[in-house]
C-alpha cells in the first residue's frame, strides 16, 4: 500500500502535503470516461438491450453517495469486463489509492452523467432534425437516455 501512495504522489494525483489534487484527477477522469461511456453505449445498442445510460449513472451515483466506493468500482470493473475494456495504468493507480479513489469515483460520475446528458441532448436533436427532413427518425438514437 505504500508503493501506491508513493505513486499517487509521483504521478501528481496527491501533492507532498497529502492533499488530493481533483483537477489531475478531473483530467485523468474527462480522457476515460467519455471512452467508457461510448463503448458502453455502443454494446447495449449492439446486444439490443435497450436499458437505460441514466440507470447505470444513477446505480453508480446511489453506490458514491452511500459511502460504497469498492462497491462501485467493482461494478465499473464489471461492465468493462463485459465490453472486454482495461482502465488506464493511472486510473488503477488512482483507484488502488484511498486517498484518491473517493475523488477520483466523484469525478469519473459527474462526467458520465454529463456525458450522458450530451447524448440525451443529441438524440433529441436527431429526432428532431428527422421529422424536419423527412418524418422518420433513427430508432437507436431513442436508446441513449
Amino acid at each position: 500500500m505504500e508503493h501506491i501512495q508513493k505513486n499517487v504522489k509521483t504521478r501528481g494525483f496527491v501533492d507532498a502535503n497529502g492533499k488530493v489534487n481533483t483537477t489531475a484527477l478531473n483530467i485523468l477522469s474527462g480522457a476515460n470516461t467519455k471512452k467508457f461511456v461510448y463503448a458502453l453505449s455502443h454494446y447495449i445498442l449492439s446486444n439490443d438491450e435497450h436499458e437505460s445510460l441514466n440507470d447505470i449513472y444513477e446505480h453508480l451515483q446511489f453506490l458514491y453517495d452511500a459511502g460504497n466506493d469498492d462497491e462501485a468500482v467493482r461494478f465499473i470493473n464489471i461492465m468493462l469486463s463485459v465490453m472486454e475494456l482495461e482502465w488506464s495504468e493511472d486510473v488503477d493507480l488512482v483507484l488502488e489509492s484511498d486517498e484518491t479513489k473517493h475523488d477520483y469515483l466523484y469525478e469519473f460520475i459527474e462526467d458520465f452523467r454529463e456525458i450522458v446528458e450530451d447524448y440525451k441532448y443529441e438524440a433529441e436533436s436527431q429526432i428532431h432534425d428527422d421529422d424536419d427532413d423527412n418524418g422518420e427518425y433513427d430508432e437507436y438514437s431513442a436508446y441513449i437516455m
